[in-house]
């Protein structure tokens, strides 16, 4: 009823997209799972918006903080690599529910990138969310869990699970180390415009003494003012009034 120009569509939504071409409406498909896949997605909507010199700049963004991360983490040993799950605490259904992502999603890169190993390669994944029970959590014992909950706070979620007597059991837990992904309005674990401020997240968690220098406030104030144009005051009204998660 709208009658855009043009409808964007992540690229599994081939269903509605398909319908969308039947009324002549234009559609354009989105990746932006892979970094390569970001980069050709976002040079495709600089053409598409006539705004090609945009789309660079933001890129520009992207390819320091991807460097800055890999120049880091590729000196690391697989020794020196914890074991890493990605958990996902669903709880839309009525009853919890702990997935992991396919290997080739965003998540899944951003803590291999980070000097991290994923637990989860060794099982049989679906093309989408997997459902992994608790006892295959116990099974793995990561050293470091990264939580994120789509559809509740994920910092009660990461409360709910410390005190969980099952949960105890695990070194991540035992060791302080499982981190609740930062949340405003949506998780930041997502493959969004925000992905670059959570992969220094995610790499300051797992080597903090590589990267010592990483300040979470001024690395997100300086995205708000690059992608949105927002100065510090605004920023703190609107996003960091509501951010949860582990804000270091």
């Amino acid at each position: 009823s709208y009658q855009p120009d043009v409808v964007l569509l992540k690229s599994y939504m081939k269903d509605l997209g398909n319908t969308l071409e039947e009324l002549e409406i234009p559609v354009v498909y989105l990746n932006l799972e892979t970094y390569e896949q970001y980069q050709q997605d976002m040079k495709n909507l600089g053409l598409l918006l006539d705004n090609a010199e945009r789309a660079e700049e933001l890129l520009h963004y992207y390819d320091k903080i991807v460097n800055d991360v890999t120049d880091k983490t590729k000196i690391l040993d697989e020794s020196d690599k914890p074991t890493v799950l990605f958990a996902y605490y669903d709880t839309r259904d009525g009853a919890v529910a702990l997935k992991v992502p396919p290997m080739e999603w965003s998540q899944t890169i951003s803590i291999q990138r980070a000097g991290g190993i994923p637990v989860w390669d060794d099982i049989q994944l679906e093309s989408k969310w997997t459902v992994v029970s608790f006892e295959q959590v116990a099974a793995w014992n990561p050293d470091t869990i990264f939580l994120t909950s789509y559809f509740s706070d994920v910092s009660t979620v990461k409360e709910t699970l410390l005190v969980d007597t099952q949960w105890q059991q695990l070194d991540a837990v035992k060791n302080n180390r499982i981190f609740a992904y930062p949340m405003a309005f949506y998780s930041w674990d997502q493959p969004h415009t925000r992905w670059g401020i959570t992969q220094q997240w995610t790499a300051y968690n797992l080597h903090p003494e590589l990267f010592s220098d990483f300040n979470f406030k001024q690395e997100a104030v300086e995205f708000y003012n690059l992608f949105y144009g927002w100065d510090e005051e605004k920023f703190e009204e609107v996003i960091l009034s509501r951010l949860q998660g582990d804000i270091p």
